[in-house]
């Protein structure tokens, strides 16, 4: 059996949220290791934990620490830089930034979940 895929999502949104969590329960083996809702909380994590995930999917707009300082953070830490980054947003005006930045892929988000 194969080591399921292990996944952090770092989102403030409780409604965006509980639809990746949805979507994450229909992947055959893929495991949610933990939802934070920034980027600080989000290094505070990976920089604390023996298990690392295999992708991040991080929203860009989060208070305390945004997806941007974060997805910098992580590109710039030797032992976390190997963990490709997914981005969520509303807003894909910054796809080629976010690209050059070294995220791995964007997922445009829907404005309104309701």
């Amino acid at each position: 059996m194969k080591r399921p895929k292990v996944i952090l999502l770092v989102e403030n949104d409780m409604e965006h949220q509980a639809l990746f969590m949805e979507a994450i329960g229909e992947i055959e083996n893929a495991s949610l290791i933990a939802i934070t809702n920034n980027g600080r909380q989000a290094l505070n994590r990976l920089n604390n934990h023996l298990t690392l995930p295999d992708i991040i999917f991080m929203d860009i707009d989060m208070p305390v620490m945004n997806g941007l300082e974060c997805l910098a953070e992580i590109i710039n830490t030797p032992e976390l830089r190997h963990i490709p980054v997914v981005i969520l947003s509303t807003d894909t005006c910054q796809e080629d930034f976010l690209y050059k930045l070294g995220a791995k892929a964007l997922i445009k988000k829907t404005g309104d979940t309701k």
